[in-house]
């Protein structure tokens, strides 16, 4: 089944998780013929851990990234071999499935090995030498390889020797049985003379071909200490099939690099490319998960993602750029980059994105679940400062009466439970407050990155000053923007300060009441998007 992820913002706020989640539910209703994953590309805030405690759920899996890697291109382990399985097999599955590379599992399951053409060609070329060749066998494989039955199984099971033919008078064959240094198998047909040479030689093992059904031994085989297999093919293809009864941990290499499930492709491939491997086995945290060969890495399939609460893959998980981006649901302005294929896209200027979500349920006339209306309100609550924000709109005020019902909660008292949450800033670390909810964006090929952090009181703001401002600086120089900001937001008052990294040429411009070197004061703007977002592109504009 194919999945689909569905992803907010980076550092995802509530309206962006909220929405993230209940969109994929929605999404599961619909076209159930399709998996839909809800991500958070970012940490989960103590906000975020609280208020999905409060609806029953669990918050959606932490992805970090969406670049691809080993596991999304390897193949599982469908086709295995067991180190007691002979090359014959090998051979065979690599013929049947078109596959160039096998891993071989011991007897208790585990990664043992691969075997691969080239494996099974160095096996085959080391019989044409001058020398007479040695093999290594189990009895217990030759009914695996040559149709017949074991007549007798003796000591040993398990040996190397060279294989002998009886195509021959009995004095030649007993002056060359002499002359090996390793007793050999016997691949014979019922010739009485040469089987009990071969008897009372003790060789370990004889094959015994062209016996008609049910046709006794001419020999009397009750002192031999081997083994006795009878073939129901001739005798060249007996020695055909018998040579390939070796097991395959006698040739797999063990030698073959692993790589790391979590491996970038690009890695992946270029230890591949430099090598003279035809693929490497795949594991994740220790464990064997499949192999990768070079076929894996044509063309590979890109992850399918839909974003919700922004539209530009730059504020969105990192490497959405090689996803492709099949939907989008936002209440942003719209700076969408182009996409390979027509996508379907619901943008309305309203103050949240489960505003929107609120209304793809009415759409498609789906009942909206408890556990669901309190995410969708938690979100509305959020993005609008419980209605206050200047972006809040009829349809906002229509949803959150609607999803605060079916939840069963009073919205004043649910809205007094969220921001009883919010934590005290002095005890978090500046940095860590930029980015908690941080943006970039680009105007007149400026990069600026503004973060938002709203609070219950501005405080204790004066006394962090010159850390936020040192933190806004290390920021710009480490993403390479021109300008950074913080926006903190009094919920209750309705008030905000603006702190920069101290760009004069830009905040000469600026319409603010400056309080502070590079601090000022915002009455009445609770909205990153609708009210500041305006003024800083005027700024810009007026300078570039």
């Amino acid at each position: 089944m194919e999945t689909i992820l569905i992803t907010g913002h980076k550092n995802p706020d509530i309206d962006s998780m909220c929405s993230a989640y209940a969109y994929a539910e929605l999404k599961q209703k619909i076209d159930p013929s399709r998996n839909y994953v809800p991500i958070l590309p970012g940490a989960l805030s103590t906000l975020g851990r609280e208020v999905f405690r409060a609806a029953g759920v669990e918050p959606p899996l932490l992805v970090a990234t969406m670049h691809q890697t080993i596991s999304d291109i390897m193949r599982p382990p469908e086709f295995i071999l067991s180190t007691r399985d002979s090359i014959l097999d090998a051979i065979t599955l690599i013929k049947d499935e078109n596959i160039s590379m096998i891993p071989v599992l011991d007897t208790n399951g585990v990664y043992a090995g691969a075997v691969s053409v080239n494996e099974i060609s160095s096996y085959v070329l080391s019989q044409l030498g001058p020398e007479r060749p040695v093999y290594s066998f189990s009895v217990d494989n030759f009914h695996r390889v040559i149709p017949g039955k074991l007549l007798m199984q003796g000591e040993p099971v398990e040996f190397d020797a060279p294989i002998m033919t009886g195509a021959m008078p009995h004095r030649v064959f007993e002056e060359r049985l002499k002359k090996l240094t390793q007793k050999p198998v016997l691949v014979v047909g019922n010739r009485p003379k040469i089987l009990e040479l071969a008897v009372h030689e003790q060789i370990p093992a004889i094959v015994v071909t062209g016996l008609s059904k049910d046709e006794p031994l001419d020999v009397d085989y009750s002192t031999f200490k081997g083994s006795i297999f009878l073939s129901e093919i001739d005798t060249a293809e007996s020695i055909r099939l018998l040579r390939l009864s070796t097991y395959v941990e006698r040739i797999m290499d063990k030698t073959v690099p692993r790589l790391d499930s979590k491996l970038s492709i690009d890695e992946g491939k270029r230890k591949l490319v430099q090598s003279h491997f035809r693929g490497f086995p795949v594991f994740d945290n220790g464990r064997f998960a499949g192999i990768v060969t070079r076929r894996c890495f044509i063309d590979p399939p890109k992850k399918k993602l839909i974003l919700v609460d922004h539209n530009e893959v730059e504020q969105s998980v990192e490497g959405a750029i090689d996803a492709e981006i099949v939907e989008i649901v936002d209440h942003h302005r719209l700076a969408a980059s182009k996409t390979q294929k027509p996508i379907t896209l619901y943008a309305r200027p309203v103050g949240s994105t489960c505003t929107l979500i609120y209304q793809q349920y009415q759409y498609y006339k789906q009942e909206i679940p408890k556990h669901v209306a309190l995410l969708l309100l938690s979100g509305i609550i959020s993005d609008t400062v419980f209605l206050r924000s200047p972006t809040t709109t009829d349809d906002d005020h229509r949803a959150l009466g609607d999803v605060s019902k079916i939840a069963g909660v009073d919205p004043q008292k649910h809205a007094d439970f969220m921001f009883a949450q919010i934590e005290a800033i002095r005890h978090r670390d500046p940095s860590e407050v930029v980015l908690s909810d941080f943006k970039v964006y680009e105007q007149n090929r400026v990069m600026i990155g503004i973060g938002q952090v709203e609070l219950v009181t501005l405080e204790d703001i004066p006394a962090m000053l010159e850390s936020f401002r040192m933190a806004l600086s290390h920021i710009a120089a480490e993403r390479k923007l021109e300008w950074t900001l913080l926006l903190v937001t009094d919920v209750m008052r309705q008030e905000s300060l603006l702190i920069t990294n101290g760009n004069s040429v830009y905040e000469s411009h600026f319409v603010y009441e400056q309080k502070d070197n590079s601090c000022y004061f915002l009455p009445g703007v609770l909205s990153r998007k609708k009210q500041l977002l305006p003024e800083l592109f005027r700024v810009l504009d007026c300078v570039n």
